[in-house]
């Protein structure tokens, strides 16, 4: 048993893999969180550490006052200093006497240097993962392709915030990249967190772990859908030259969340979304999988899961 310190446990996907390492019950863990909260606490079964991510020697005696073997971060990229914060969680880590491991945050898909003009999330994440290469600490980045949650909502909860893109069920529409024959990794954050909890006990770690809840095309996707719902969609498609121009075809979900998500700001997300399906970025390889090490755990299908949301 070690203990967990998962940074930004109580969001969406850390959440998910708090909840898995308690059920798991072989290693103790604690949430980084910017404030003590002592009623999420409860809510959650884990103790929460009030973090400063801003200080480094603050940040190393956290970790090793509580003892933290290893760190998860699930801190959000955003482009207001997050990723800054993350490298100083790493020099902490690297710095602690107690802290052997650590999983950056990432849980998407490999990104290129060139796209960063794309999203800006992707320079700070490779500014993590150059931080990992020069410390001495082991570490793991986990990509599980795109969050197959979206697709339940609203039907079925998730800690993830709601956000239409490639398939608007309630909608009964979907804008695929390209020809929608690439085909594209979905996993539900549940099987990220159960995934993520038991690599924990590998005696070592590669510096890429690859999950896949299931893999297919979007054309096949938007097919389950249609099943599932017992309705046939308005399909459209969006060439590479649309998505290079940063422009998708609008879904009729979106629109009614244009005040939290600005159109331009969607279109620029799903633009770049599509760009990277269409080029197979979300084509994870079966035989580099965590699937593979871990045949006892089974992901949430995509057919299942849709069936589960929408029939009936």
């Amino acid at each position: 048993m070690v203990i967990v310190a998962v940074a930004g446990g109580t969001g969406a996907v850390g959440r998910n893999i708090v909840e898995a390492l308690i059920s798991q019950g072989k290693h103790e863990v604690i949430i980084l969180s910017r404030t003590a909260d002592a009623a999420k606490e409860e809510e959650i079964g884990a103790r929460l550490v009030a973090t400063d991510y801003k200080g480094v020697a603050a940040l190393t005696k956290i970790l090793e006052d509580n003892n933290v073997h290893t760190v998860i971060s699930t801190l959000f990229m955003s482009p207001n200093g997050a990723g800054l914060l993350e490298q100083n969680l790493i020099r902490a880590a690297d710095a602690s006497k107690t802290t052997k491991r650590f999983v950056p945050s990432e849980f998407g898909f490999p990104q290129r240097d060139e796209d960063g003009d794309l999203f800006p999330s992707i320079p700070m994440k490779h500014a993590s993962r150059r931080a990992l290469e020069t410390s001495s600490l082991e570490w793991t980045i986990v990509y599980n392709g795109y969050f197959m949650d979206y697709f339940g909502m609203p039907r079925i909860s998730s800690y993830l915030a709601p956000y239409v893109v490639l398939l608007d069920i309630p909608g009964n529409a979907a804008a695929i990249p390209g020809d929608g024959n690439k085909p594209v990794t979905f996993t539900h954050t549940s099987d990220v967190g159960r995934f993520v909890a038991a690599s924990l006990d590998f005696e070592k770690w590669t510096p890429v772990s690859f999950i896949i809840g299931d893999k297919m095309t979007m054309n096949e996707a938007v097919k389950l859908a249609e099943k599932a719902k017992g309705i046939e969609f308005k399909v459209d498609y969006d060439d590479l030259v649309k998505l290079k121009r940063g422009e998708v075809t609008e879904l009729p979900s979106q629109n009614s969340r244009y005040s939290i998500c600005p159109k331009e700001f969607v279109q620029a997300t799903n633009s770049a979304f599509g760009i990277w399906i269409d080029r197979g970025d979300l084509d994870f390889d079966e035989n580099m999988s965590l699937n593979r090490k871990l045949p006892e755990i089974k992901p949430i299908k995509l057919k299942e899961f849709l069936q589960k949301a929408w029939t009936n």
